[in-house]
């Protein structure tokens, strides 16, 4: 079967006076924000309505690079907080998610082998709503990224306090941890996420990258 994305958009009824914009596409409408982000993530297309991006496309040309790369894809779309379906072309099937969801198996929608499959994503279905109704009960699980962010944070605080710390430097450690995550995250420091979890599991390398 070939999976290509010209064969996917044609299967689903998608093209460039419709909403499909191509990444090097001179003519993006989306704001500058969601723009900027997009920079930073390795993708092909999108599909956006009224200028909001809704789905957002990825084809891997062969199994390997599929396998290096996919789960740090996921990770960025959700991160970006901003589209909710991500449409993954691989050579033998065409993965689905549910972009707004941080985990992997309840996030995939769908796994199809073939293009006739597709029937039930076409872009009218996302237009009038009722892919939305459709997986209704899928969207429903998902967890934004600020709420996911705030778990994590209150978690963190309820971990530290026990330790008898102070609020002040448990809410300092916490501000720290965050923004130079959010320096990792931008390449504004040299240091990969895995450095970054190496490093905070340690309290005297913690203190030392610190400064």
């Amino acid at each position: 079967m070939d999976n290509s994305l010209k064969n996917i958009f044609e299967r689903i009824g998608l093209n460039t006076k419709n909403g499909l914009i191509y990444k090097n596409s001179k003519n993006n409408p989306i704001n500058a924000r969601i723009k900027y982000s997009l920079k930073h993530i390795d993708y092909d297309a999108l599909y956006a309505l009224d200028n909001n991006p809704l789905i957002i496309f990825k084809e891997y040309n062969n199994i390997n690079d599929y396998t290096n790369n996919y789960k740090k894809l996921l990770n960025q779309i959700w991160n970006l907080n901003d589209i909710p379906i991500l449409f993954i072309c691989r050579p033998d099937q065409i993965e689905i998610y549910n972009a707004n969801l941080f985990n992997e198996d309840e996030s995939r929608l769908a796994i199809f082998d073939k293009l006739e499959d597709l029937k039930s994503f076409q872009i009218e279905d996302i237009v009038n709503g009722s892919f939305f109704i459709n997986y209704k009960n899928e969207f429903d699980k998902s967890k934004k990224v600020q709420n996911y962010l705030l778990n994590n944070i209150s978690e963190t605080k309820n971990i530290l306090t026990k330790n008898n710390l102070p609020n002040n430097i448990v809410y300092g450690l916490i501000g720290k941890l965050i923004f130079s995550k959010y320096l990792i995250d931008r390449k504004i420091i040299n240091y990969t996420t895995d450095d970054f979890y190496n490093i905070i599991e340690n309290k005297k390398n913690y203190l030392t990258f610190l400064g």
